[in-house]
């Protein structure tokens, strides 16, 4: 089977090659965390902790198939953003997705930190 050739860091003006879907190099990664992290905080301060990852987990056994294609869902997507002043927790505020479609949902949405 042959392999997909490597494709540039996303880090401007970087020389290093990374895997395709990898996005950023080693040497890039640990910094695009450290930005990303400075500007979003970290999962915990936007509201996934351990309370969180059992209503999760509680959901996706109540609700096991993507709300969008009928596959196996693997998200829990809040319908109403957090940031937008969606309820955390509550069901009415939750749809089950798998990747895909989640990644469709957010495919608007980009989060990304430059340095100039």
């Amino acid at each position: 089977m042959p392999y997909k050739p490597k494709v540039p860091c996303k880090f401007i003006n970087c020389r290093f090659t990374v895997n395709p879907g990898e996005g950023y190099c080693s040497v890039h990664n640990d910094e695009k965390y450290k930005q990303d992290v400075a500007y979003r905080g970290n999962a915990k301060d936007r509201g996934y902790d351990a309370i969180w990852k059992k209503v999760r987990a509680m959901y996706l056994r109540s609700n096991p198939l993507c709300y969008d294609c009928g596959k196996a869902a693997q998200m829990v997507h809040h319908i109403i953003a957090l940031c937008d002043g969606g309820e955390r927790l509550l069901d009415s505020n939750l749809m089950s997705l798998c990747n895909e479609c989640h990644s469709v949902r957010h495919g608007s949405i980009r989060f990304s930190v430059t340095t100039t």
